[in-house]
Protein backbone atom coordinates (compact mmCIF):
# COMPACT_ATOMS: atom_id res chain seq x y z
CA UNK A 1 0.00 0.00 0.00
CA UNK A 2 1.48 2.87 -0.84
CA UNK A 3 2.15 5.98 1.65
CA UNK A 4 1.08 9.47 1.21
CA UNK A 5 3.92 12.32 1.27
CA UNK A 6 3.63 14.20 4.03
CA UNK A 7 4.70 17.70 1.80
CA UNK A 8 1.17 16.57 -0.07
CA UNK A 9 -0.90 17.67 2.98
CA UNK A 10 -0.26 21.59 3.15
CA UNK A 11 -0.50 21.68 -0.65
CA UNK A 12 -3.97 19.95 -1.07
CA UNK A 13 -5.31 22.12 1.94
CA UNK A 14 -3.72 25.64 0.16
CA UNK A 15 -5.72 24.31 -3.05
CA UNK A 16 -8.95 23.69 -0.75
CA UNK A 17 -8.65 27.24 0.42
CA UNK A 18 -8.05 28.80 -2.60
CA UNK A 19 -10.83 27.00 -3.85
CA UNK A 20 -12.98 28.16 -1.59
CA UNK A 21 -11.91 31.83 -1.99
CA UNK A 22 -12.76 31.30 -5.41
CA UNK A 23 -16.04 30.27 -4.83
CA UNK A 24 -16.71 33.16 -2.46
CA UNK A 25 -15.85 35.54 -4.60
CA UNK A 26 -17.69 34.43 -7.60
CA UNK A 27 -20.79 34.34 -5.46
CA UNK A 28 -20.26 37.50 -4.22
CA UNK A 29 -19.50 38.99 -7.93
CA UNK A 30 -23.41 37.10 -9.05
CA UNK A 31 -25.05 38.81 -6.32
CA UNK A 32 -23.62 42.32 -7.41
CA UNK A 33 -24.41 41.41 -10.63
CA UNK A 34 -27.46 40.43 -10.40
CA UNK A 35 -28.46 43.88 -8.13
CA UNK A 36 -26.88 45.57 -10.83
CA UNK A 37 -28.60 43.98 -13.55
CA UNK A 38 -32.14 43.98 -11.79
CA UNK A 39 -31.59 48.09 -11.21
CA UNK A 40 -30.84 47.82 -15.40
CA UNK A 41 -34.13 46.39 -16.00
CA UNK A 42 -36.13 48.62 -13.61
CA UNK A 43 -34.67 51.90 -15.54
CA UNK A 44 -35.01 50.08 -18.66
CA UNK A 45 -38.88 49.90 -17.99
CA UNK A 46 -39.19 53.42 -17.13
CA UNK A 47 -37.20 54.56 -20.08
CA UNK A 48 -40.22 52.65 -22.25
CA UNK A 49 -42.32 53.99 -20.43
CA UNK A 50 -41.61 57.60 -21.18
CA UNK A 51 -41.03 57.01 -24.75
CA UNK A 52 -44.55 55.78 -24.46
CA UNK A 53 -45.86 58.78 -22.81
CA UNK A 54 -43.68 61.03 -25.37
CA UNK A 55 -45.88 59.21 -28.27
CA UNK A 56 -49.17 59.48 -26.58
CA UNK A 57 -49.29 62.89 -25.46
CA UNK A 58 -46.40 64.96 -26.87
CA UNK A 59 -45.62 66.42 -30.27
CA UNK A 60 -42.76 68.38 -30.85
CA UNK A 61 -43.80 70.31 -33.64
CA UNK A 62 -47.35 70.93 -32.02
CA UNK A 63 -49.25 73.83 -31.85
CA UNK A 64 -49.62 74.53 -28.82
CA UNK A 65 -47.28 74.50 -25.54
CA UNK A 66 -48.44 71.62 -23.53
CA UNK A 67 -47.28 69.00 -26.14
CA UNK A 68 -43.94 70.75 -26.86
CA UNK A 69 -43.36 70.43 -23.00
CA UNK A 70 -44.93 66.50 -23.03
CA UNK A 71 -42.29 65.97 -25.81
CA UNK A 72 -39.19 67.36 -24.17
CA UNK A 73 -40.13 66.14 -20.79
CA UNK A 74 -40.75 62.99 -22.13
CA UNK A 75 -37.01 62.91 -23.76
CA UNK A 76 -35.38 64.38 -20.57
CA UNK A 77 -36.96 61.36 -18.66
CA UNK A 78 -35.91 58.78 -21.14
CA UNK A 79 -32.22 60.26 -21.59
CA UNK A 80 -32.32 59.80 -17.53
CA UNK A 81 -33.49 56.64 -17.07
CA UNK A 82 -31.75 55.28 -19.91
CA UNK A 83 -27.86 56.30 -19.13
CA UNK A 84 -28.77 54.55 -15.46
CA UNK A 85 -29.86 51.50 -17.40
CA UNK A 86 -27.24 51.10 -19.69
CA UNK A 87 -24.57 51.84 -16.79
CA UNK A 88 -26.35 48.95 -14.43
CA UNK A 89 -26.51 46.55 -17.50
CA UNK A 90 -22.67 47.48 -18.36
CA UNK A 91 -21.96 47.21 -14.41
CA UNK A 92 -23.73 44.18 -14.16
CA UNK A 93 -21.95 42.21 -17.33
CA UNK A 94 -18.76 43.47 -16.29
CA UNK A 95 -18.82 41.84 -13.18
CA UNK A 96 -20.47 38.83 -14.47
CA UNK A 97 -17.06 38.33 -16.89
CA UNK A 98 -14.56 39.72 -14.42
CA UNK A 99 -15.36 36.65 -11.85
CA UNK A 100 -14.47 34.56 -15.00
CA UNK A 101 -12.23 36.00 -17.46
CA UNK A 102 -10.39 38.31 -15.73
CA UNK A 103 -10.56 41.62 -14.53
CA UNK A 104 -9.34 43.28 -17.88
CA UNK A 105 -12.17 41.19 -19.92
CA UNK A 106 -14.75 42.67 -17.15
CA UNK A 107 -13.59 46.20 -17.87
CA UNK A 108 -13.25 45.62 -22.09
CA UNK A 109 -16.52 44.16 -21.92
CA UNK A 110 -18.37 47.29 -20.21
CA UNK A 111 -17.05 49.25 -22.49
CA UNK A 112 -18.36 47.77 -25.08
CA UNK A 113 -21.58 47.41 -23.62
CA UNK A 114 -21.99 51.01 -22.53
CA UNK A 115 -20.56 52.64 -26.33
CA UNK A 116 -23.41 50.58 -27.77
CA UNK A 117 -25.53 51.39 -25.24
CA UNK A 118 -25.10 55.28 -25.73
CA UNK A 119 -25.39 54.90 -29.35
CA UNK A 120 -28.89 53.21 -29.09
CA UNK A 121 -30.10 55.86 -26.92
CA UNK A 122 -28.84 58.76 -29.04
CA UNK A 123 -30.73 57.02 -31.83
CA UNK A 124 -33.95 56.79 -30.42
CA UNK A 125 -33.67 60.60 -28.45
CA UNK A 126 -32.83 61.70 -31.77
CA UNK A 127 -36.16 59.75 -32.88
CA UNK A 128 -38.61 61.13 -29.89
CA UNK A 129 -37.17 64.87 -31.22
CA UNK A 130 -38.48 63.69 -35.01
CA UNK A 131 -35.12 64.63 -35.66
CA UNK A 132 -34.94 63.51 -39.66
CA UNK A 133 -32.27 60.62 -39.33
CA UNK A 134 -32.13 59.53 -43.29
CA UNK A 135 -28.82 61.15 -44.19
CA UNK A 136 -27.48 60.74 -40.56
CA UNK A 137 -27.73 56.34 -40.94
CA UNK A 138 -27.03 56.20 -44.80
CA UNK A 139 -23.77 57.93 -43.54
CA UNK A 140 -23.16 56.00 -40.22
CA UNK A 141 -23.98 53.00 -42.86
CA UNK A 142 -21.16 54.01 -45.25
CA UNK A 143 -18.73 54.79 -42.07
CA UNK A 144 -19.46 51.42 -40.56
CA UNK A 145 -18.66 49.67 -43.99
CA UNK A 146 -15.47 51.37 -44.35
CA UNK A 147 -14.23 50.81 -40.65
CA UNK A 148 -15.22 46.60 -41.03
CA UNK A 149 -13.33 46.22 -43.79
CA UNK A 150 -10.81 48.12 -42.75
CA UNK A 151 -10.39 46.35 -39.04
CA UNK A 152 -12.04 43.17 -40.32
CA UNK A 153 -9.15 41.17 -38.67
CA UNK A 154 -9.45 43.26 -35.51
CA UNK A 155 -13.46 42.93 -35.28
CA UNK A 156 -12.93 39.27 -36.00
CA UNK A 157 -10.80 38.85 -32.80
CA UNK A 158 -13.22 41.43 -30.54
CA UNK A 159 -16.36 38.71 -31.60
CA UNK A 160 -14.33 35.89 -31.06
CA UNK A 161 -13.17 37.15 -27.80
CA UNK A 162 -17.32 37.72 -26.58
CA UNK A 163 -18.30 34.11 -28.12
CA UNK A 164 -15.33 32.68 -25.31
CA UNK A 165 -16.13 34.86 -22.67
CA UNK A 166 -20.03 34.09 -22.95
CA UNK A 167 -19.38 30.01 -23.69
CA UNK A 168 -16.51 29.55 -20.35
CA UNK A 169 -14.67 27.42 -22.89
CA UNK A 170 -11.89 27.95 -20.11
CA UNK A 171 -11.08 30.13 -17.10
CA UNK A 172 -8.09 32.16 -15.63
CA UNK A 173 -5.58 30.04 -14.16
CA UNK A 174 -6.88 26.13 -16.30
CA UNK A 175 -4.46 24.54 -17.21
CA UNK A 176 -4.92 24.00 -21.43
CA UNK A 177 -3.98 22.58 -24.47
CA UNK A 178 -5.03 24.15 -27.59
CA UNK A 179 -4.18 22.05 -30.84
CA UNK A 180 -4.61 24.18 -34.27
CA UNK A 181 -3.03 24.22 -37.87
CA UNK A 182 -2.03 27.94 -37.57
CA UNK A 183 -1.13 27.65 -34.06
CA UNK A 184 1.84 25.57 -35.69
CA UNK A 185 0.31 21.77 -33.83
CA UNK A 186 -0.46 21.39 -29.92
CA UNK A 187 0.55 24.61 -27.09
CA UNK A 188 0.21 23.82 -23.35
CA UNK A 189 0.30 26.43 -20.69
CA UNK A 190 -1.87 27.97 -18.12
CA UNK A 191 -4.63 30.75 -18.74
CA UNK A 192 -3.47 34.35 -16.95
CA UNK A 193 -5.23 36.46 -19.02
CA UNK A 194 -8.37 36.63 -21.51
CA UNK A 195 -9.51 39.80 -23.53
CA UNK A 196 -11.43 40.85 -26.47
CA UNK A 197 -8.34 40.58 -28.78
CA UNK A 198 -5.86 38.35 -27.28
CA UNK A 199 -5.78 35.29 -24.97
CA UNK A 200 -2.63 35.38 -22.70
CA UNK A 201 -1.18 32.02 -22.26
CA UNK A 202 1.64 31.14 -20.13
CA UNK A 203 3.54 28.04 -22.13
CA UNK A 204 6.68 26.30 -21.10
CA UNK A 205 8.83 28.64 -23.23
CA UNK A 206 7.26 31.94 -22.48
CA UNK A 207 4.04 33.74 -22.10
CA UNK A 208 2.26 34.05 -25.29
CA UNK A 209 -0.89 36.36 -26.71
CA UNK A 210 -2.73 34.14 -28.47
CA UNK A 211 -5.36 35.88 -30.78
CA UNK A 212 -8.97 35.00 -29.58
CA UNK A 213 -10.02 34.10 -33.37
CA UNK A 214 -7.32 31.54 -33.57
CA UNK A 215 -7.97 29.88 -30.15
CA UNK A 216 -11.85 29.67 -31.08
CA UNK A 217 -11.10 27.78 -34.09
CA UNK A 218 -8.76 25.90 -32.21
CA UNK A 219 -9.49 22.36 -30.34
CA UNK A 220 -9.16 23.19 -26.49
CA UNK A 221 -9.34 20.76 -23.86
CA UNK A 222 -7.84 20.98 -20.03
CA UNK A 223 -4.09 19.82 -20.13
CA UNK A 224 -3.04 17.95 -16.66
CA UNK A 225 -0.71 19.75 -14.59
CA UNK A 226 3.12 17.52 -14.25
CA UNK A 227 3.15 15.15 -11.45
CA UNK A 228 5.56 16.06 -9.32
CA UNK A 229 8.46 12.91 -8.47
CA UNK A 230 8.55 11.72 -5.17
CA UNK A 231 11.58 10.60 -2.92
CA UNK A 232 13.44 8.24 -4.56
CA UNK A 233 11.57 8.27 -7.89
CA UNK A 234 13.18 9.50 -11.31
CA UNK A 235 11.43 11.88 -13.87
CA UNK A 236 11.02 9.02 -15.93
CA UNK A 237 9.36 6.84 -13.76
CA UNK A 238 6.89 9.54 -12.62
CA UNK A 239 5.92 10.67 -16.45
CA UNK A 240 5.07 6.68 -17.10
CA UNK A 241 8.55 6.31 -19.11
CA UNK A 242 10.99 3.64 -18.63
CA UNK A 243 13.90 3.74 -16.52
CA UNK A 244 17.07 2.95 -17.88
CA UNK A 245 19.64 1.05 -15.57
Amino acid sequence: MAKSNPTDVPAMAAKAAKAKHEIRKARAAAHAAARDLRRAVASGIGALASIAVGSAFGDIHGHGLRPRLMALGAAAVFLLLAQFSIRYAASGLGKVVAATGGKAAGVALRLVTLVVGYLFIALILLGMLDVPLGHLLLGGAVTGVVVGIAAQQSLGNVFAGMVLLMTRVFRVGDRVRMRSGPLGGEINGVITGMGLSHVVLEAEDGRLHVPNSQVLSAAVGPHPAPKRPRPGETPAETSGGVKVP
